[in-house]
């Protein structure tokens, strides 16, 4: 049987199926989901202590680390599975508060590296010109497609998705992302962490270069607040037991 999305039979499903997580240490975060639709908000809330679910309700939750904003069509196409991971992430705007309790919102990691000054501040380089498709493996809501080009060593674009053509590819998990975006790790210890770079030396030095500027690692560390949470996230939802669960509920969400 199916239960209407965000009735209370359907947080009942919720909570029933995620009931038997195993214990998973430091898989913790503190979400508040909205979801709006002609001029309605809905708003609930989930948090996860050491993998377990310990709360999954309606109402906001004071002490979140994260707001996941959505439109009320998009929350449940995600929760039906509907979704591909990189579709989830592109219908979703993120909160949060800042030092002084404001709500800051934008867009989530790793598109949030659009939104920092810095990235503005990349040196000219003649002929630093490429194409790197990205594939952020255990991405909150699955694996993550995520394009970026730049010309002359400057940031040109990027977006979720493929890119139609592609000069390098980059395979790592979304968390080893977030690592090189807060400085925890080089994309070279991101790719010996399970990841792969395909594409010629050329452009592969090209790669190379323009991670290991000044420039662009001062835009990384900009970054909005939301990687390191969807980073659990991404990492528990990965899980063979949390995947189950997740799929139990998709069908039984109408």
């Amino acid at each position: 049987m199916a239960w209407e999305f965000l009735s209370q039979e359907w947080f009942a499903l919720a909570n029933e199926v995620t009931a038997d997580l195993p214990a998973r240490e430091g898989s913790s975060y503190r979400v508040q989901y909205e979801s709006s639709s002609d001029g309605a908000t809905t708003v609930w809330h989930q948090e996860v202590e050491d993998g377990r679910v310990a709360r999954w309700d309606i109402g906001p939750l004071p002490t979140a680390e994260l707001v996941v904003r959505w439109s009320a069509a998009d929350a449940l196409a995600v929760h039906r599975g509907e979704r591909s991971g990189s579709e989830a992430l592109a219908a979703t705007t993120v909160a949060w508060r800042d030092g002084s309790g404001a709500r800051v919102e934008g867009p989530p990691a790793p598109l949030d590296i659009a939104e920092t000054e810095e990235l503005a501040r990349l040196p000219f380089v003649p002929e630093a010109t490429l194409v790197i498709q990205y594939r952020f493996e255990r991405g909150p809501f699955g694996p993550v497609d995520y394009w970026w080009s730049f010309v002359d060593g400057r940031s040109a674009g990027m977006g979720l998705g493929l890119a139609p053509e592609a000069d390098v590819g980059v395979t790592i998990s979304y968390a080893n992302m977030v690592g090189v975006r807060t400085g925890r790790m080089t994309i070279l210890e991101a790719l010996d962490h399970g990841g792969q770079a395909t594409g010629d030396v050329g452009t592969l030095m090209l790669l190379a270069g323009l991670e290991e500027s000044e420039e662009l690692h001062a835009a990384e560390l900009a970054c909005g607040h939301s990687g390191p949470v969807l980073a659990v996230m991404g990492e528990l939802a990965a899980t063979p037991a949390y995947d189950a669960a997740r799929a139990a509920l998709a069908a039984g969400t109408a």
